[in-house]
């Protein structure tokens, strides 16, 4: 593990976290159009895979859904869904080639470019239907977890799951996960009502089908009575308690958070490779879009790397010196820099990224 400290983003708004902007680092006009740093690696390490990457997020698509697009096309499973595809080819490029004619050469283009992308699609679930996956969830727990939305810390759970599967079987070699930020996941295991529990009854359900979760009730409420927090910490989330101090209650989303990453290691550890486990030779990243405040964290960024013995050892043009924990002096790195740094270790080598006026550049003494 490599703990970091006090990266800067000069474009981030210094107060409720920034998103997309956290991974981009460039200025707010080139969001929409500038890539992020997942996706760049994700382009190279994963080119010929029937994912690029797998996304997944608090605030997208229940775990039933999430397991359709990524995991429902595998195997036999796929074979109607692979049908289904040609024949929406099949009618799109009968109808483009009725049309180009009398369109011009812009649009033209357009429409070429939009067969393209359905038969890469078609191609990627060619791809899916030959694979034999041995490792699938049951669809059908996902689809009883996925009833509790917008439960986050269920779908959570289930997001790291499937994004497992995902790099086990294959299909990608890079995953993107979005926990809850602040607000959600505490609230859910309230004992008194409110609009997140339905009274409380999601909550005893959970703790009923999943000991994690009476654990995780336990841990909060004493980290939060050592905060000194005892009587308001299931309403508060990360943006109060930044505000009132209470420091238990903002331990205990840390841990479970910090849950969710050990629950993707231990899941890739169980996957044998030929010279040992999928964990071996896989790095995750783990950062805060607000810099881990609500106010004031654009320029304290932290973040953790987690690397694997066969990444973080010294290679060729690769490798992390892991083990230790790195304070830089306020607004001397960027984040990019970091993202640098990160590309490097998994051998996708760059020398900037994002603004290239910011940006300076690898890490020193990484390696």
């Amino acid at each position: 593990m490599l703990v970091l400290d006090r990266f800067f983003n000069p474009f981030s708004i210094d107060l409720h976290g920034n998103g997309a902007n956290t991974y981009k680092v460039v200025p707010e006009t080139m969001v929409a159009t500038a890539p992020s740093i997942d996706t760049v690696i994700a382009e190279r390490l994963s080119a010929g895979l029937p994912f690029d990457m797998v996304s997944m997020s608090y605030k997208g698509e229940p775990p039933a859904r999430a397991f359709d697009r990524y995991l429902g096309a595998i195997g036999a499973a796929g074979a109607g869904q692979l049908q289904q595809r040609r024949s929406v080819v099949a009618v799109a490029r009968t109808q483009i080639e009725r049309t180009r004619p009398r369109v011009g050469r812009e649009d033209g283009q357009r429409l070429d470019r939009y067969l393209a992308a359905l038969r890469d699609n078609e191609r990627s679930l060619e791809r899916l239907t030959s694979l034999d996956c041995p490792r699938l969830p049951a669809r059908s727990d996902l689809a009883v977890l996925s009833k509790y939305e917008p439960v986050k810390p269920l779908l959570s759970h289930a997001h790291v799951d499937i994004a497992a599967t995902a790099l086990a079987c294959g299909l990608t070699r890079v995953a993107n996960l979005n926990f809850v930020p602040g607000r959600g996941p505490f609230q859910f295991f309230d004992p008194n009502p409110n609009a997140y529990n339905l009274q409380g009854a999601l909550g005893e359900q959970a703790i009923s089908s999943d000991t994690r979760y009476a654990d995780l009730v336990a841990g909060l409420h004493i980290e939060s009575v050592a905060g000194g927090d005892s009587s308001n910490s299931w309403i508060r989330d990360r943006h109060d308690a930044h505000h009132a101090g209470t420091t238990g209650l903002l331990t205990a989303m840390d841990r479970w958070e910090a849950a969710l990453v050990a629950r993707l290691i231990e899941r890739l550890e169980a996957v044998p490779e030929a010279d040992g486990t999928m964990w071996d030779h896989t790095l995750v990243l783990w950062a805060n879009s607000g810099g881990g405040m609500h106010h004031g964290g654009a320029s304290d960024h932290p973040a953790i790397l987690i690397a694997g013995p066969k990444v973080g050892a010294p290679r060729a043009g690769a490798g992390l010196r892991t083990g230790r924990y790195v304070s830089f002096p306020k607004k001397t790195r960027a984040m990019s820099d970091l993202f640098v740094t990160t590309a490097n270790a998994v051998g996708v080598q760059m020398a900037k990224f994002g603004d290239a006026g910011i940006c300076q550049g690898a890490l020193p003494g990484m390696r």
